[in-house]
């Protein structure tokens, strides 16, 4: 017969050790700033078009980042670059308007619009980082549907990729300005704590002395 009580042991320890090699879930400052962006965006849908609302969030899911230390920096190259794609973009929209909406000139100028930008940014030794911001800028203005408004709803793209940058780059510099208020108010309590264990050691030596001579007056 089966020994029961074995294989439920066996079973336990297979999920024991299964269990140790899965990290436990938690949560990262990245995925709150992401949050309280796409939170911001998801408001900001209520009063304007999704065209512009899906690039902000896809700008603000793309670009926030936990490096504190070169937020202001990274944030302003990937501004430039989202400006460069979306006017790269806008400008493959028009000529193809202008050629006549053909499909095979339109995947031509794209085609094109990306090479050009990729050997620009190899030539001026770009971060690659950048590049793909502006590729993702350039896709998000470029592939927009056919007919009359089509080169507004690449302006509202446009629109919408820098307002999310935008938005990517003061959630991180809020928090991390946050975060670092949050530190020094507890580097300044440690310290005060460290100054009155210093005082009262002091007061505590000052009061032993004392004791020490009287004890050795009362001796004499």
């Amino acid at each position: 017969m089966l020994n029961v009580k074995k294989i439920q042991e066996r079973a336990q320890k297979t999920v024991d050790k299964v269990a140790d090699h899965i990290d436990k879930p938690r949560v990262t400052t990245l995925e709150i700033e992401v949050a309280i962006g796409i939170a911001i965006v998801a408001v900001v849908s209520l009063f304007s078009i999704h065209y512009m609302t899906t690039s902000m969030a896809t700008a603000v899911v793309v670009c926030t980042q936990i490096d504190r230390k070169e937020a202001r920096k990274a944030g302003l190259r990937r501004l430039i670059g989202t400006m460069f794609g979306g006017l790269s973009g806008l400008l493959v929209v028009a000529l193809d308007d202008v050629m006549g909406n053909n499909p095979y000139i339109f995947v031509a100028l794209a085609f094109t619009a990306i090479i050009i930008i990729g050997a620009l940014f190899y030539g001026f030794k770009l971060p690659s980082a950048s590049w793909k911001i502006t590729m993702i800028s350039l896709a998000l203005v470029m592939l927009v549907q056919f007919g009359e408004d089509r080169m507004l709803y690449a302006i509202y793209r446009l629109i919408g990729t820098v307002l999310g940058v935008l938005l990517s780059i003061i959630i991180t510099t809020v928090w991390a300005h946050t975060q670092m208020a949050i530190q020094r108010m507890r580097s300044a309590k440690i310290d005060d704590s460290d100054d009155d264990d210093t005082v009262g050691n002091t007061a505590g030596d000052v009061v032993g002395k004392a004791v020490d001579k009287a004890v050795d007056k009362v001796k004499e």
